[in-house]
Parts: C-alpha cells; sequence; structure tokens
C-alpha cells in the first residue's frame, strides 16, 4: 500500500500516467501482462486518462496557490512551525505539472517524426532507443 490509501495513491497514478506517454511501456503494454503482453497501446487508453488527470492536477494546483495568496491554507490544512511547508511547497508546481502533462497528452496522437521525435526522444531521455524500436 502506498500511504495507506489503498494500491495505488492518485498522485501516484498521475506520475506512473505521466512516465507512460514518454517511456516505452507507454507505446506496448510490457510482455509479463497476460494477454496483452507485447501489443501495442490504444491511443484513447493512454489520452482520456491523461486529459482527466492534467486538468484535475492542474485545478488542484491553483486552489493550493489560490488558498496559500489568501492566507486560508492554515485554516485548510494544520501544520506545525515550518515543517507543513516541506511537506505541502511541492503542490506549488502542480500548475507546471497539469500544463506539461496536457502538452503531452495533446502531441501523443502526433506521428513520431521530424520535430515530434525529437522531442519525444528527449522528454524520453533515451536517445530514441526505443522509438527506433517501436517503429520497424
Amino acid at each position: 500500500m502506498v500511504g495507506g490509501s489503498g494500491p495505488l495513491h492518485p498522485g501516484d497514478g498521475g506520475a506512473l500516467l505521466t512516465l507512460g506517454l514518454v517511456r516505452p511501456w507507454g507505446e506496448t503494454f510490457p510482455r509479463w501482462i497476460p494477454i496483452l503482453g507485447g501489443r501495442r497501446v490504444p491511443p484513447r487508453l493512454a489520452i482520456i486518462p491523461a486529459a482527466l488527470v492534467s486538468v484535475l492536477v492542474t485545478s488542484a494546483g491553483l486552489m493550493f496557490i489560490r488558498f496559500v495568496l489568501t492566507g486560508a491554507l492554515a485554516e485548510v490544512f494544520e501544520f506545525g512551525e515550518d515543517l507543513g511547508w516541506i511537506a505541502l511547497a511541492p503542490e506549488l508546481l502542480w500548475p507546471l505539472w497539469g500544463a506539461a502533462l496536457a502538452a503531452a497528452t495533446l502531441a501523443l496522437p502526433l506521428p513520431a517524426t521530424g520535430p515530434m521525435r525529437a522531442l519525444r526522444q528527449a522528454l524520453a531521455g533515451t536517445g530514441g532507443r526505443h522509438m527506433e524500436s517501436s517503429e520497424r
């Protein structure tokens, strides 16, 4: 269990979804998955959840920033001296994560040629190794 909230916390699911958009296992099901292993991932299976998560993450991050700017944060979250900020400050970056996820989601159905291929390779950090093998 992750964080005691069940088998997968929504934040963990969003992080895995984000990685899946740029990693090889986001294009082809891993071989260890029964029945589906080795088959291409249908684009809608990635696009629909990614679009939903990008909207949710962006809106939650903007709400958090509103709480910080209006001073309502102390009413919503109870935390001690400065320790609360260590845990809560990363949420200030959620709007950026949501925007990046939305951009990756919009780029997903585009063909992986030219500038789009270079962008996907840069995001994946693989130098195109997985892109070349999946395009054969």
